[in-house]
């Protein structure tokens, strides 16, 4: 009976040949297992909520609804007519970070039709308004501007689209992409309906 150690030989490889490829081969087995692990942590995070504040910033003490208003109108009657109070409309995102590393996330993106029935729109990239890292195992709002004020009406960001007040109930997309502190990659989306129209906000 022939030893095991000389079972290389046998099958016409010689030990110092056939060492470096196991090593190799174990290496690219971890490595494969630890691309696979990351993965999952990142598959894992996600957009919890999605809110908008559309009556001054959120320090002001805003409601968080999802109604919008397209456009601004007059409040009072003559002679004491005042202009109705007409913001940016900002969004507040709610993420969840399970991982045991922080998370940062880089860009906004959204897709929202800009007339009623009308294809889906996709923003330009945003950098978040307001937003820190997110803490390992934890939950984290960030804010950024969704829509501008201009001129009595509200306009995509970076882009001179007017958006109709007849716009009514629209699904948007909300898109965000950031790093983990390893330097992972990640895209997390979420689809929420919101709705657009004339909204009085005089009182």
């Amino acid at each position: 009976m022939r030893s095991a150690e000389n079972l290389p030989i046998l099958l016409g490889v010689k030990t110092n040949q056939l060492l470096p490829k196991v090593t190799m081969l174990v290496a690219l087995m971890i490595a494969g297992a630890a691309a696979m692990a990351r993965t999952a942590e990142a598959e894992s995070i996600r957009i919890v909520a999605v809110d908008t504040l559309d009556q001054g910033t959120a320090a002001e003490g805003t409601t968080t609804d999802l109604g919008i208003d397209l456009s601004q109108g007059i409040c009072g009657e003559v002679p004491n007519e005042t202009d109705e109070p007409f913001y940016d409309t900002l969004m507040g995102i709610s993420v969840r970070n399970p991982l045991s590393q922080e998370i940062d996330i880089r860009q906004v993106r959204y897709q929202l039709p800009i007339t009623p029935g009308g294809r889906k729109v996709l923003s330009r990239v945003i950098a978040p308004y307001i937003g820190e890292p997110i803490a390992k195992n934890s939950t984290k709002g960030i804010l950024t501007i969704f829509l501008k004020a201009d001129s009595g009406a509200k306009k995509l960001l970076l882009s001179n689209s007017i958006l109709p007040a007849s716009l009514g109930i629209q699904n948007i997309t909300v898109i965000l992409t950031g790093r983990t502190s390893s330097g992972q990659r990640f895209t997390l989306r979420k689809r929420v309906s919101m709705a657009f129209a004339n909204y009085d906000r005089c009182s």
